[in-house]
């Protein structure tokens, strides 16, 4: 490897399972995200996730406060940092924090928002986040916001 190149390896592990929707038998959109690592020296991870509303006037979002095989609760949100919303045409959109955990986004009627945010990780456990100049670990907990709802969504990330 040449010395002056430094790299930056994403190890995560992504699970999605197709799962009909109860609605015609459909599957439901995917929330899509793209994570980045412009300055990994700081131990932030960005995040950007394009959210399906169907029209919604107003969604939910949600971060877990435990993950499996952990079953404390943990306090993920705390890490997300600069949390914005836009609509389609990147007007911003109101966010208001509802809970430790959760945000309430209003759409203006949109089909699908997009959420950028950013997680600082620093910390190196099997249910915590970490990145540096060197790695990165993420876990899904710890890093992605998604949907409050009944029903089962596929997730993508990129």
């Amino acid at each position: 490897m040449n010395r002056g190149c430094r790299r930056l390896v994403l190890i995560a592990a992504v699970l999605v399972w197709p799962v009909p929707s109860p609605l015609l038998g459909q599957e439901p959109e995917p929330i899509r995200y793209t994570v980045s690592f412009p300055a990994p020296q700081t131990h932030y991870a960005e995040v950007e996730a394009t959210i399906p509303t169907s029209g919604r006037p107003q969604i939910e979002v949600m971060m877990p406060v435990w993950t499996p095989g952990s079953y404390l609760v943990r306090e993920f949100a705390r890490n997300v940092e600069g949390l914005t919303a836009r609509g389609p045409n990147q007007a911003l959109l109101g966010v208001e924090k509802t809970r430790k955990n959760r945000w309430r986004i209003s759409t203006n009627g949109a089909a699908s928002i997009t959420l950028a945010y950013r997680v600082y990780a620093r910390e190196m456990s099997v249910r915590t986040n970490w990145v540096d100049d060197r790695f990165a670990l993420l876990n899904g907990a710890p890093t992605f916001i998604t949907l409050v709802e009944s029903r089962a969504r596929p997730h993508e990330v990129r």
